[in-house]
């Protein structure tokens, strides 16, 4: 399958994942020459949001080419504006990757934001999360004014962000000739924010060790 020269702007999902363009098991989709923005993964009260762009899960492997990724959201729901967000954090405000592929050329992800909840972790990767992948690949991307923003209010039970531009938890991936400008990540909650441009955690698990064969150049 190809989606080329097409425009995904101001789709929302609540609870769920993907506020553009969901896709597992995909094999061999290629998404080229598009544009992604203002778009919005809602998180619920179970739920996290997941890739306010895009969600790519499950063994899919696809390709981004050219493509700019702009201005999309992964967030708590938040009922009543004077109160601070009840429910879970956002992962993923561009993309969201998780047991999957994707390779990225020549593209741009700018002003990707996520938002932290309450009784978690803390939102992360304002641009991309990886999760549980191996082999990725990002050649020549901007990533310019993503973020991760903490906690809106005090709470014991909630946290900062973290990888203001890209978070990879227990994955690998090649990142060569990117540019990382103008990412950040707020505090909140009662934890430290990590990772205004990039937060690796747990490196790609093999066996029983942690190897750290993320490679940036």
């Amino acid at each position: 399958s190809q989606i080329s020269y097409s425009r995904i702007h101001d789709n929302f999902v609540v609870g769920g994942f993907g506020g553009g363009l969901y896709t597992t098991d995909s094999t061999g989709l290629v998404v080229s020459d598009s544009s992604i923005m203002y778009n919005v993964a809602l998180s619920s009260y179970t739920l996290h949001g997941q890739g306010g762009g895009m969600f790519i899960g499950h063994q899919s492997n696809i390709s981004v080419v050219n493509c700019t990724i702009i201005s999309n959201l992964a967030m708590p729901r938040i009922d009543n504006s004077d109160t601070a967000p009840l429910t879970y954090s956002g992962y993923g405000g561009g993309m969201f990757v998780q047991t999957a592929i994707v390779n990225v050329t020549d593209s741009q992800f700018i002003n990707n934001i996520v938002y932290t909840g309450q009784f978690d972790s803390g939102a992360g990767g304002g641009g991309v999360v990886l999760e549980d992948t191996y082999g990725s690949n990002f050649k020549r991307c901007e990533f310019v004014y993503n973020g991760a923003q903490g906690y809106s209010g005090y709470s014991q039970y909630a946290s900062s962000g973290a990888g203001g531009a890209m978070m990879l938890k227990f994955s690998q991936a090649y990142i060569d000739s990117c540019q990382f400008t103008g990412n950040w990540v707020g505090a909140g909650g009662i934890e430290y924010s990590t990772g205004g441009a990039l937060a690796i955690f747990y490196d790609y698990v093999s066996g029983n060790e942690f190897e750290d064969i993320t490679q940036v150049k």
